[in-house]
């Protein structure tokens, strides 16, 4: 039977010590690493967002019982949200 020495938990330290081009968090005392995104991956990223953000404030919005944000979003109406 061998016995392996239980690792010590990762520390703020560990986290300062990763290269540039990785990151990292710490979870239950584990540091976990992955590859930092790529700018075009950012960028992809930020323009799907943005796209998004609108529609799903209007939808909140509405299933919460509230009014149309119309002057945040002129061009957008309320029958436009509804089925036909």
């Amino acid at each position: 039977m061998s016995s392996h020495p239980r690792p010590s938990p990762a520390t703020l330290a560990d986290l300062d010590d990763l290269p540039e081009d990785l990151l990292g968090e710490i979870i239950d005392g584990v540091l976990y690493t992955r590859n930092r995104p790529s700018p075009a991956h950012q960028y992809a990223a930020a323009g799907i967002v943005s796209d998004l953000v609108p529609s799903l404030a209007v939808a909140r919005a509405l299933a919460d019982g509230g009014s149309f944000p119309s002057r945040r979003w002129p061009s957008l109406t309320r029958r436009t949200l509804r089925p036909t």
